[in-house]
Formats: structure tokens, sequence, C-alpha cells
């Protein structure tokens, strides 16, 4: 899942019908935060705003 994080600099742009294929990973997300492990809290909190970026942008194109 690692591509869905942002390097730096870059842009990730996907079509709309990407983001409601992505719906399990922000439950996944979710459910990682709750965990004590701090890497995969790390990953969890990458995911989602990352996500939320690219509905953002979405609705700019759409």
């Amino acid at each position: 899942m690692e591509h869905l994080v942002p390097g730096h600099g870059q842009e990730l742009l996907f079509p709309c019908g990407f983001l409601a294929q992505q719906t399990e990973i922000i439950t996944v997300g979710t459910e990682l935060t709750s965990q004590k492990d701090p890497i995969q809290r790390d990953v969890s909190r990458c995911l989602i705003p990352t996500l939320a970026l690219l509905k953002y942008q979405c609705m700019l194109d759409g």
C-alpha cells in the first residue's frame, strides 16, 4: 500500500472511480490507528489524509 503515500513534491492524481475502491483502505487505516504498534499507526495516519486529498482533488476536477 506504500504507493498511496505521496513522496516529497509528488502529486497523486487518480480518476474519481479509483476513490470509490479505497473505502476499505480507510477502514483498515482506522483499525490500525487503534492498535499500539507505532509503525501501523504511522501508516494509517499517512493513508487517510492522502485519500482525503485525492477526494478533494477529484471534487475540484469534477
